[in-house]
């Protein structure tokens, strides 16, 4: 097996190094990530720019590549140019330093890297760890999650343009209280907008430093992040089409009046 794996949390990330380890266990891994963080990239991709694109050696291996792109980039570069004449049977993105669930799918780089693969035709997974203190996030859960999942997903395939997104909760792989299959919630982080300081009399410097979380208002409907923090892991199906077919016929008769 031959499986491509990305992030948006940088080369050197540890959740990065957490899932190569453990995808090295089924097949062998290309590693193509940004040179950098390039959290909230969302599905950004670069044009008219040069990328920089180079190897990255670990005890005196090649281990990987950097790019100086965003994650979406990362995932073009890995499968229509690095791994052209070799075939990919999985490509996965993760482990991310933090979840992605509800609308933070929307920006997330690390959801956009496994959705530009299944833009692609090729199967995808994006794998993402709850934590409440960074000081004690570990991988050792969601690189297990991650590489159940990979199996399955190589075992069975999926749909045409669908992905799946991870969600694995900050507890133990034990204390695990089940597979929750779910759907995309409408949760997110609340913005917070502070000006740190003033560039000049006219010009103000903005930072966002998020206020904390809004769960769903939904929470019966089986959403990503309410499963989530009850210590599931959330595996939420997800493609690229983003039509609203619910309202085709009525925005259809708007401009098709008899």
């Amino acid at each position: 097996m031959h499986i491509v794996l990305s992030n948006d949390d940088g080369i050197e990330a540890p959740g990065l190094a957490a899932m190569a380890d453990a995808l090295n266990q089924i097949g062998d891994v290309t590693i193509v990530a940004p040179d950098i963080e390039r959290s909230g990239m969302g599905h950004a991709i670069t044009v008219f720019k040069d990328m920089l694109f180079e190897p990255h050696h670990r005890d005196g291996k090649l281990w990987g590549y950097g790019l100086a792109g965003t994650p979406a980039d990362c995932v073009k570069i890995a499968l229509t140019l690095l791994c052209k004449n070799r075939p990919v049977d999985l490509v996965v993105s993760g482990i991310n330093h933090g979840q992605n669930a509800g609308v933070n799918v929307l920006y997330s780089g690390t959801v956009a890297a496994a959705r530009e693969a299944a833009i692609l035709g090729f199967p995808a997974i994006a794998v993402s760890q709850l934590y409440h203190d960074p000081d004690k996030l570990t991988f050792e859960t969601s690189a297990r999650v991650g590489l159940e999942v990979a199996r399955r997903v190589l075992e069975r395939g999926l749909p045409p343009g669908v992905m799946l997104n991870v969600n694995v909760p900050p507890v133990p792989y034990d204390a695990i209280k089940g597979w929750a299959v779910t759907r995309m919630g409408n949760s997110g982080y609340e913005d917070l907008f502070t000006c740190p300081e003033e560039a000049d009399s006219e010009r103000i410097i903005y930072r966002n430093i998020g206020k904390g979380w809004n769960p769903s208002t939904h929470p019966d409907d089986g959403n990503d992040d309410v499963a989530l923090y009850q210590d599931y892991v959330s595996i939420t199906p997800l493609q690229f089409d983003l039509t609203a077919y619910d309202f085709l016929d009525e925005l259809h008769a708007w401009f098709h009046a008899e």
